[in-house]
């Protein structure tokens, strides 16, 4: 009996450890495929990410005995060339998820009092601009029947493109449901029998929820919101308000979100918000400002890490160029409308198109390898660069602006499968950048699509006004309502927003290199954002340079003295000088090319200080930069000898002492301020384009020809404009103002000759 019992004890205790042992081997199987998968994840992810910013290399300088002999000019100091910007900040965890859907989801938009990342500030830029009525907030453009016309006239329009908009004006308005909105799919049920407008959009992409309707109305309605309708006014005003109410409808009262459905696309969401801060910028109607707070909130949070955004909100880490121009728009607008950015959003911005652009300006899909649509995302890059605040002499912005006119547009370049070359799309945003610039470039592209979208438009049957979907996205995903609300919003060019160059209004990416020079702890990362900052036309960079001068370490001291001075502030050229005695060659070296580019009459004895630098290449290089300054040369070469120097520096000296009252005297210019700043403290001046303004310069300001205060130049712009602060005001309750004249020498209505 116990032989009975004890086999089937023998038989199971087998049969356990058997499965003990698969299971045991199974576990260790799982465990390593799982450290696997970890492992080639994080380096995945570790290759998509921007990479951080690199180790400073600071190169020790000769000594004074090594350099005494002279030797080979010395170039910038290396210690100040950055590879990289610093990591774009982390943001905090959010504490709230909104939606199903995952980790993935976006916090929960503000609450209705929680707005304090998104309040109304100075974004609207210059309350008023030129001479006359207000012309619009930040910039958007003049949008009434005077100012289209003058824009019309003054950016290159025609009167056959401004009535190929009222045409198509015509046929959206025609194509829109009772609801309010368009519909990429079912516009035709507005078609009569016989002659319908084919063109419908066939198909879904794949990566973006939901249909396009929210997107595409809001295309539409920005065709109307550009030629100045608005739920308030204009021969549209019924179908800018359906249009509107429709949007409106649509949004999430909680988070912001625009559309039905689980999950929100991006590309929806940014032009619908567009079209909010549009509307609001416009209007002024206080019932749209919750939902714009709202809908830049969502915006806002569905960031992604790198600094852009994806289709969805969902953080994927994924990075779109694409999606994240439409937001820039959005973000931009409403920045005009008086929303404050948020310096981390903005310094995002930056970080994701410094990634994807490569050196001939070439701007990729998700990153600078993926350069699959290479012409409009170039297009894309460039309009963002100018929005944040690079203006048109940027050299990256110079080469965008030569690649897109290389690529001029023609209707036949519409042809093909790819959507890598010619599109609507890539001449929409073309078109914008193209007008950011302005100039002569902006000529040549203007002359290339204006007429040739005015002959491109249908004229014969129910098409007539609207444009045909030819190339590869409206054929393929957006249809007729998508093509003719893009060609209409490219030809509303001339008004519908003002130049960069005459708003200055910026997302102000130079202020947000500000913050992060805050997080900075080296001279040389600091020194690196600063050399960031001096791209921006940024009024607030000024500011920050100016707080730098008392700065505790000497190396960033000089730099912002050296940045001032390349603004054209003439106050800091006596910090410069102390340079010029710094034991260090690369220093004065530094300061001497840094005078020879400012253009005022106290770089000259600075320069002829210079001339006896212990290094002869900086006393030639002194030289150098007086001749170019005077038009005097007395024959300083690297093969004088020590006494023959001293009796040329001599001779500089007594050439100055006769005639520095000639290079000395201030000019007589005048002029007057044409927009101020919130309380008034910065304003816009504008003097003859010809007049020799300069930063540092200061303006006495008079009202009714009575001596009011002074204003201090802080930037020079294009066209004789002007920043520049109010440094004395005698006016108590009151604020400088539109119509204030200016001037340096003689009050308004003195003769010169006094």
């Amino acid at each position: 009996m116990s032989r009975l019992y004890y086999k089937p004890k023998l038989r199971v205790s087998l049969v356990s450890r058997g499965m003990a042992f698969a299971t045991s081997l199974a576990l260790h199987a799982g465990l390593a495929g799982l450290v696997y998968f970890v492992g080639v994840r994080v380096y995945q992810l570790h290759m998509e990410k921007p990479p951080e910013m690199v180790e400073f290399v600071q190169y020790a300088p000769r000594t004074l005995e090594q350099e005494s002999t002279g030797g080979s000019e010395p170039t910038e100091p290396p210690e100040l060339v950055p590879e990289s910007l610093p990591a774009f900040p982390a943001r905090d965890a959010p504490e709230t998820m909104v939606k199903t859907g995952g980790e993935g989801c976006i916090p929960s938009g503000p609450d209705a009092g929680a707005t304090n990342f998104l309040t109304m500030g100075p974004g609207g830029s210059f309350t008023t601009y030129g001479t006359g009525e207000t012309q619009g907030t930040g910039i958007i453009g003049d949008r009434s029947a005077g100012g289209r016309e003058n824009g019309i006239a003054r950016h290159g329009g025609t009167p056959a493109a401004e009535n190929a908009v009222k045409a198509a004006l015509r046929w959206l308005s025609a194509h829109q449901d009772a609801d309010g909105k368009w519909s990429a799919t079912n516009y035709t049920d507005h078609c009569p029998a016989g002659d319908v407008c084919e063109g419908t959009a066939p198909r879904q992409h794949e990566g973006l929820p939901g249909d396009y309707d929210v997107g595409v109305t809001s295309l539409a309605l920005l065709s109307f919101l550009g030629h100045g309708n608005t739920h308030k006014e204009g021969e549209f005003k019924e179908a800018a308000g359906r249009a509107l109410d429709y949007l409106l409808a649509t949004q999430n009262a909680r988070t912001g979100a625009f559309g039905p459905g689980v999950q929100t696309s991006m590309y929806n969401q940014a032009i619908a918000t567009l079209c909010l801060a549009e509307a609001y910028a416009m209007s002024k109607d206080e019932k749209l400002r919750e939902p714009l707070v709202r809908a830049i909130g969502y915006i806002y949070q569905a960031q992604q890490h790198g600094g852009g955004w994806d289709y969805t909100e969902m953080r994927t880490d994924r990075n779109d160029t694409s999606v994240t121009g439409w937001q820039v728009m959005a973000l931009k607008s409403a920045h005009a409308a008086g929303l404050h950015v948020p310096w981390k959003v903005a310094y995002g911005i930056l970080n994701h198109f410094e990634r994807v652009t490569d050196e001939e300006g070439y701007v990729g899909y998700t990153g600078v390898a993926t350069s699959r649509y290479g012409l409009a995302l170039t297009a894309v890059g460039m309009l963002a660069n100018e929005y944040m605040g690079l203006g048109g002499k940027n050299p990256t912005v110079q080469r965008q602006a030569g690649i897109l006119l290389d690529n001029l547009p023609a209707w036949y370049k519409l042809a093909g499968e790819s959507g890598h070359d010619h599109s609507m799309y890539y001449w929409y945003y073309g078109t914008l950048a193209m007008y950011q610039k302005g100039g002569v470039d902006w000529d040549k592209w203007n002359n290339a699509i204006r007429d040739m979208l005015v002959r491109a438009q249908c004229t014969k049957g129910h098409r007539s006004g609207s444009w045909d979907p030819d190339d590869y996205w409206g054929r393929g995903f957006a249809g007729r309502i998508y093509s003719t609300a893009l060609m209409t919003l490219t030809l509303e060019i001339y008004y519908r927003y003002l130049p960069m160059y005459e708003s200055n209004d910026t997302l102000a990416v130079g202020s947000a290199l500000a913050e992060v020079l805050r997080t900075q702890n080296t001279p040389a990362e600091r020194v690196a954002v600063l050399k960031k900052m001096m791209m921006f036309t940024d009024p607030k960079v000024g500011l920050v340079l100016r707080g730098l001068l008392a700065d505790e370490n000497p190396t960033i001291r000089f730099t912002a003295a050296k940045f001032l001075a390349g603004r054209g502030d003439m106050t800091v050229i006596p910090m410069l000088v102390q340079g010029l005695d710094n034991t260090d060659s690369f220093t004065r070296y530094s300061v001497i090319t840094t005078l020879e580019e400012v253009d005022h009459a106290d770089t000259i004895p600075a320069l002829i200080h210079a001339l006896s630098d212990l290094l002869v290449s900086n006393g030639n290089r002194a030289e150098s930069a007086l001749a170019r300054k005077t038009g005097v040369r007395f024959g300083l070469s690297a093969a004088t000898d020590p006494a023959e120097r001293r009796k040329i520096v001599a001779s500089w000296e007594e050439w100055w002492k006769n005639n520095r009252e000639k290079f000395g005297s201030v000019p007589d210019i005048s002029g007057s301020v044409v927009a101020a700043r919130g309380t008034g403290g910065q304003v816009l001046v504008k003097v003859n384009p010809e007049d020799p303004i300069q930063g540092g310069m200061q303006f006495r300001v008079y009202r009714e020809g009575k001596l009011v205060g002074h204003v201090t130049i802080t930037e020079v712009l294009r066209g004789g404009m002007a920043e520049g602060m109010i440094t004395h005001w005698d006016l108590p309750g009151q604020s400088a103002r539109q119509g204030d004249r200016i001037a340096t020498r003689h009050a308004p209505g003195e003769s010169n000759d006094k």
